[in-house]
């Protein structure tokens, strides 16, 4: 029970500071920039630690410097800055200074330290950058809102649901404590909180933005096929995290955030359901 207490503070926390990074006021990018590259910093030497822990040495500042391109390269698009695009220019430094730092050190492990530093751009930084391109879109910030208390809610629902009633293992193998309980349980709470939320929208505020415009009933349609399946993605992003710290046999990816264990346990569903929110937003919503 304390340990839920500490994650509903821990997230109460995060979705606040969401919300005030997509406020319409002059430093809400300015502060989603920094909320995302710090995460992207804090998650990627989580990620590191797990890969030298099979004994893979990794360039860490070519990864973090990378993922700090990734998230200017997004903030410029919010901006609307002109010039090339700056996730070129963190493809660029990734790959120039990952090998021109692994040249000089020889070839001994070459491609498992190359691969390594990689994967972890590929794994955090890419998916958590993507949230800008979600940003940029017409009713962007609030569908960001939306993806963010799904996930979230998903989560709590899944750990409290798991914890009181959960019987049958979800995967065995990967995550012991998990259950097809759980999982139920936080797919449901997370479509119902979203709803909930949704309905003090259409009456608190006067945005017309995705699923709280007033009396649209296709929107709220496609509010709930998303919610649905970000819980499904969401769940297969957690899953994955877990294989993850399985393969080095450790519990928690690190210890920042009360409840959670590490930044990269938050944001483990985030790397799947953010860049699913914009596929599904561009190619379905037609945003």
């Amino acid at each position: 029970m304390e340990n839920l207490n500490r994650r509903l503070a821990s997230t109460v926390v995060m979705i606040l500071l969401i919300w005030l990074a997509l406020l319409n006021w002059p430093l809400g990018p300015l502060l989603a920039f920094i909320l995302v590259g710090v995460v992207i910093t804090v998650g990627l030497w989580e990620l590191y630690n797990i890969v030298e822990r099979k004994g893979i040495a990794v360039w860490r500042i070519c990864g973090i410097t990378s993922g700090w391109l990734l998230a200017l390269a997004g903030y410029s698009r919010i901006e609307g800055w002109g010039g090339p695009p700056l996730e070129f220019a963190a493809i660029l430094f990734l790959f120039f200074s990952a090998f021109t730092v692994q040249l000089r050190r020889g070839y001994r492990d070459s491609i498992l330290t190359l691969m390594g530093t990689f994967f972890g751009v590929l794994y955090v930084a890419a998916p958590l950058s993507a949230v800008f391109w979600i940003y940029s879109l017409d009713g962007g910030r609030w569908l960001i809102f939306f993806l963010f208390v799904v996930t979230c809610l998903n989560d709590i629902g899944a750990y409290f649901i798991g914890s009181r009633f959960g019987r049958r293992p979800l995967s065995p193998r990967l995550s012991p404590k998990k259950t097809l309980e759980g999982a139920i349980g936080g797919l449901l709470i997370g479509v119902a909180g979203s709803f909930l939320l949704g309905f003090f929208m259409q009456r608190l505020s006067p945005y017309n933005h995705f699923y709280w415009a007033p009396g649209d009933a296709a929107l709220y349609f496609q509010a709930l096929i998303l919610a649905v399946l970000l819980s499904i993605v969401g769940q297969v992003g957690d899953l994955s995290e877990s294989m993850l710290k399985r393969d080095v046999r450790i519990k928690d990816s690190g210890g920042s955030l009360s409840g959670h264990g590490g930044v990269l346990d938050m944001a483990d569903s985030l790397l799947f359901t953010i860049p699913f929110t914009f596929f599904y937003a561009k190619s379905i919503l037609g945003l």
